[in-house]
C-alpha cells in the first residue's frame, strides 16, 4: 500500500495500492462515498472498492452474520455473494461518531476475488476516521 487517500470533512484516512486512482462523491460539502480502481495490474476488469457513508438509522446489525470489534469500532460482515460470475463483500463499519461506513469489493470471478482479498483486507485495516487522540 504506497499511496494514501485523505478527505478532511471527515477526517477520513485508508491507504490503496499503487498504481490506483479514485474519484470521491461530495454531497453539500461533505463526503458522500469514494470509488478506488486499479489502472493497472492482473485483473480484468479491475477489482473495484467503494467507500460509503452511511446512515446510522438504518443500520440493522441482524443483517450481518459476523462482526469484529476493534478499539473504535465494530465491522459487521457476511459471506462474499456471487451472481454472474461477479463476487462481492461489505464490511459495514459502526461507529460512535455521528456517521457509519461501509466497504464494498466487487470483482469478477471467484479465485481472482480471493487472491484479492490480502489487499482489500489491508485497505479495510487502514481506515480510519474522525479526530485522533491527540
Amino acid at each position: 500500500m504506497d499511496q494514501v487517500y485523505n478527505e478532511p470533512t471527515l477526517n477520513v484516512s485508508m491507504k490503496y495500492p499503487a498504481g490506483w486512482t479514485y474519484i470521491d462523491q461530495n454531497v453539500n460539502k461533505k463526503l458522500d462515498g469514494v470509488t478506488f480502481w486499479s489502472t493497472i495490474g492482473n485483473y480484468s476488469p479491475p477489482p473495484y472498492i467503494n467507500l460509503e457513508v452511511k446512515d446510522k438509522d438504518l443500520f440493522d446489525a441482524n443483517r450481518y452474520k459476523y462482526n469484529i470489534k476493534t478499539g473504535r469500532y465494530t465491522i459487521f460482515y457476511n459471506d462474499p455473494e456471487e451472481m454472474e460470475n461477479q463476487v462481492s463483500q461489505i464490511f459495514y463499519i459502526r461507529t460512535n461518531s455521528d456517521e457509519d461506513f461501509s466497504l464494498k469489493l466487487i470483482m469478477k470471478g471467484e479465485e481472482e476475488f480471493k487472491s484479492f482479498q490480502p489487499v482489500f483486507f489491508g485497505m479495510l485495516k487502514s481506515f480510519k476516521f474522525g479526530k485522533g487522540l491527540f
